[in-house]
């Protein structure tokens, strides 16, 4: 196996310590780098418990001014990395102009080389086997998918969520109508919030083409999970994008040139 990953411009060095950063908030002990030939992608250790998961795509043409990679064979040419993301995080903290990651081994150990300017972190690492590949297969369950919305501005949506921390709901239910009308409340023994939003640009999937306009899709999160990873989004992304599956369950997800990120998050229907 072998993984070069260069990055020489400010921007995008700026870029990629941020994303790490926002992995690491969101799990503090292990990360998994995934790489493939087309994708550089941090995902969370998603051990079977979490009902959770969050994905961060790296577009190798966009960020790196070099990068080369070659997984098992060429028939299995990707790399499964677990490792600390308190470390890597640290690794990319004082970083400024350049970061050179190297796949190396110290020993018998593997270990991912950080160098940036005159310092050269070690991080250990794990290669995960291809029998264990599977497990970190995820995506948005098309088949389940009930609408999509285009939320405002990824500012106002961390706004809203704060409030309703502020006023410590336990749950935030979102709602929403194919007209494009959006309602975000939550409410407690002594105080409620709401706040509703119009205009917004909607789709419809298969399982809701002939829903009427009218119809209501909700789902019910948990408040303290919602603020965690909406809060910790960076700011240089501009959008969000809310999809609900029939379960109830929610997927929020933004993207620009060189990045993306998903976040699923458990959730039921019932208010």
């Amino acid at each position: 196996m072998r993984f070069k990953a260069d990055i020489s411009d400010h921007t995008s060095v700026e870029a990629t310590k941020k994303l790490v950063m926002f992995m690491s908030k969101l799990n503090k002990r292990r990360c998994i780098i995934h790489a493939t030939p087309d994708e550089f992608v941090l995902l969370n250790d998603s051990s079977t418990t979490r009902s959770y998961w969050v994905e961060v795509k790296l577009n190798p043409l966009e960020m790196f001014c070099d990068y080369e990679m070659s997984g098992l064979t060429p028939g299995q040419n990707e790399i499964f990395m677990d490792l600390s993301a308190a470390d890597l995080s640290q690794a990319l903290s004082g970083v400024e102009t350049s970061i050179k990651m190297r796949l190396t081994k110290e020993g018998n150990v593997p270990h991912l080389g950080v160098r940036s300017e005159n310092v050269t972190n070690s991080i250990p690492v794990t290669l995960l086997m291809s029998r264990h590949w599977k497990e970190f297969e995820r995506s948005v369950p098309e088949e389940l998918l009930l609408i999509s919305i285009f939320m405002p501005s990824i500012k106002s949506v961390q706004r809203i969520i704060q409030s309703i921390k502020n006023i410590q709901a336990k749950h935030t239910i979102f709602a929403v109508n194919f007209k494009g009308q959006l309602e975000i409340s939550a409410r407690t023994d002594t105080s409620r919030f709401c706040a509703q939003i119009r205009d917004l640009g909607i789709d419809r999937t298969p399982n809701s083409r002939d829903a009427p306009e009218e119809a209501i899709i909700r789902t019910v999160l948990d408040t303290k999970h919602l603020h965690t990873f909406v809060s910790s989004i960076p700011n240089t992304f501009s959008y969000i994008k809310l999809e609900i599956d029939s379960n109830g369950n929610a997927y929020f997800s933004t993207a620009q040139a060189d990045s993306s990120i998903l976040i699923a998050l458990p959730g039921h229907s019932h208010v």
